[in-house]
């Protein structure tokens, strides 16, 4: 199991600055899970105000992703078909082949890994 500051380590060097406000904006606040004053100013903000916005939504996006009740409010808001990728992938070990995949999600693979088996 993935430790908090594991997790932590993963959001941050996954997403970028925008990408994180994005999420912010468009999931947490609606689902109002959490409560902050937050300020997300964009414009003429200096490197290190940047830096200490990023590392506070890094922490907000993963204590929505480490808490379990809230993470299934998230899965909620999300498209239906997003929803099933995410369950075949994640939950299902991610293991399997594309042909497999386009089949049961009706969709087309148009890439895949070198030996062509997993997704």
């Amino acid at each position: 199991m993935v430790t908090k500051e594991e997790l932590e380590e993963i959001v941050d060097s996954a997403y970028s600055l925008d990408n994180l406000i994005k999420i912010y904006k468009d999931y947490i606040v609606p689902l109002g899970i959490y409560n902050s004053t937050l300020k997300l100013d964009q414009k003429e903000v200096t490197f290190s105000k940047q830096k200490a916005q990023k590392k506070e939504l890094t922490s907000v996006v993963t204590d929505l992703y480490s808490n379990l009740d809230n993470f299934k409010k998230l899965l909620k808001l999300l498209p239906s078909d997003v929803i099933k990728v995410f369950d075949l992938i994640v939950w299902e070990g991610g293991k399997h082949r594309a042909e497999i995949i386009e089949k049961e999600l009706d969709v087309k693979i148009i890439s895949t890994n070198s030996n062509n088996v997993q997704f």
